[in-house]
């Protein structure tokens, strides 16, 4: 390549982030070890592994959320940077301010517009100045090419496309906690950020939105760093994939998109283990030879063979290691009540909105979906039939016979202070530790990990400590609000397993299809309308 040519490509693709040798451990964890990569304008990145492998870790460090033990992370200053976590928790803007002051200040543009009427303002006053009137047009500018002019516009296209159906002049304050989720997310797009990362973005939308979000991301002309379990929304806008995999060091890198990343890794997987049990063949065949010469006159040549077959060892292909799977299975005690459980003019204010649901009657075995927008009650009303919440109007009453087991997609049910083990032992104490271990094994929790801390485990291991706890529960009625959410591809199939063999009645709220698909559902309950539908 001519010095020209090689100029011009990289004008086009300049480095906007470079990691160097990152690695962070928890207390005797290493999570990242030596992870080093670079991001250029245009990459649309997926990153991938399964959970536990570090991949929000990692990104909270390029976020600068958390700081690495060794390594540094190079973002040029005049670059932005955006970050959309798992969980949104605060929104970090006055309350009662409308949503559309929140994404016009997203952009600086209420700064930019305040000076112009501070100098529209002086105009009047004092009369044209030729040194403001440039200021002026400058300005002008500035606001035009951050889409001042065009802001409804653009807010009706992203809002719609998130999902998200509110007023602009809505407060802030009124709006539910999904709401504000969505809006979070949807001001991270709206800045367009020069590195937008990402970590399970669909979480926060339903189908419809999650096509339209991978879509309009096809064509983002920043830099994208995105987790997400979800092939179909990484497959249209992804061109990388780096994946981490826990207790390997470092960072593979694959091009093309997820799928074409699946069937290189399994190229790679498969050549490795060739490459293996070659090795491993010659490192015996060696061996044998020094075996057979060990004694006589041959003895020195036989000390060659095994000092080669020592050097061959260490230098060996590894095989690579089989990814672990959870095991889940949903046993029930006893069967409980005909009738499960009936609700009757149940309604709650819950963040300012005033939510109403339908009666319902569910019967033994008779599985209910709960479907609809961010912003419908989902949640709400799973809290409401746990009596996690208490409804300001009407009741819900339990048939006879009847134990709970509520899956909480915020993780609100763990103790964060408390041990995995520990975790299990107060949700079951008639188990011994070695039962309560041989649980936990199932989920992947063995030796020393049953007693890491809640709070360092990532989003898709607590996920995990949660489904044990409702394992050795034995219940016969499972609330589960958003169960896939933070769980690995592989672990979203045993999840779907399980429940498909589940002998208890089962209330769900999901959007992922490919779990809702493949249950035994009853009947649909749609909100907001409060139609209910047989399946």
């Amino acid at each position: 390549m001519s010095v020209e040519k090689k100029v011009r490509t990289e004008n086009l693709n300049p480095t906007f982030l470079t990691a160097s040798s990152l690695s962070i451990s928890y207390g005797i964890q290493q999570v990242l070890e030596n992870v080093s990569f670079s991001m250029h304008k245009g990459d649309h990145i997926a990153l991938v592994g399964p959970n536990g492998a570090g991949k929000t870790t990692l990104m909270r460090v390029i976020a600068g959320i958390e700081q690495p033990d060794s390594g540094v992370v190079s973002i040029p200053k005049t670059l932005s940077v955006a970050y959309v976590p798992q969980a949104i928790t605060d929104l970090d803007t006055d309350p009662s301010i409308s949503v559309y002051s929140y994404f016009f200040q997203a952009r600086g543009l209420d700064v930019i517009q305040r000076r112009m009427c501070e100098i529209e303002h002086i105009f009047e006053q004092q009369g044209t100045d030729l040194r403001l009137l440039d200021e002026y047009g400058i300005l002008q500018n500035e606001f035009k090419l951050k889409g001042g002019y065009e802001i409804e516009r653009d807010l009706l296209v992203l809002l719609d496309g998130v999902g998200l159906h509110v007023q602009f002049n809505q407060p802030m304050a009124s709006l539910s906690g999904g709401q504000r989720t969505k809006l979070f997310f949807a001001r991270a797009i709206y800045v367009q950020p020069d590195i937008l990362l990402m970590d399970e973005p669909t979480n926060h939308v339903d189908e419809e939105s999650k096509i339209w979000l991978a879509n309009y991301l096809k064509d983002y002309p920043g830099a994208i760093l995105a987790i997400s379990h979800d092939p179909d929304f990484l497959n249209p806008f992804v061109n990388k994939v780096f994946e981490l995999q826990p207790s390997q060091s470092g960072i593979a890198e694959y091009r093309g998109n997820y799928d074409q990343f699946a069937r290189l890794r399994e190229e790679r997987s498969q050549q490795s283990m060739s490459e293996s049990l070659r090795m491993q063949a010659e490192i015996h065949r060696q061996r044998t030879i020094a075996d057979k010469l060990r004694a006589g006159s041959s003895a020195g040549i036989g000390k060659s063979r095994q000092r080669l077959a020592s050097r061959l060892e260490e230098t060996a292909v590894k095989a690579p290691k089989k990814t672990q799977a959870m095991a889940v299975r949903f046993g029930i005690e006893k069967p409980g009540g005909k009738t499960v459980l009936t609700t009757e003019n149940l309604w709650k204010i819950y963040d300012g909105i005033m939510l109403a649901y339908p009666d319902i009657k569910i019967q033994r075995g008779n599985n209910i979906a709960i479907i609809g927008p961010v912003g419908a009650g989902k949640t709400t009303l799973l809290k409401l039939l746990s009596q996690r919440l208490q409804p300001d109007r009407g009741t819900v009453t339990y048939g006879p016979n009847i134990q709970l087991g509520y899956y909480d997609q915020d993780h609100a049910e763990l103790d964060f202070g408390s041990t995995i083990l520990d975790e299990l032992r107060r949700m079951q104490p008639d188990l011994n530790d070695q039962q309560l271990r041989s649980v936990l094994g199932h989920f992947l929790f063995s030796g020393d990990a049953v007693f890491k801390q809640i709070s360092v485990l990532s989003e898709g291991e607590k996920s995990r400590v949660a489904l044990a706890k409702l394992v050795v529960k034995r219940n016969n009625l499972l609330i589960l609000d958003e169960p896939t959410n933070h769980l690995d591809s592989q672990s979203k199939g045993r999840l779907l397993e399980a429940l498909q063999g589940y002998q208890g009645t089962l209330i769900i709220v999901t959007h992922d299809n490919y779990l809702l698909n493949g249950l035994h559902i009853y009947q649909c309950l749609y909100l907001p309308e409060g139609k209910i539908e047989l399946v």
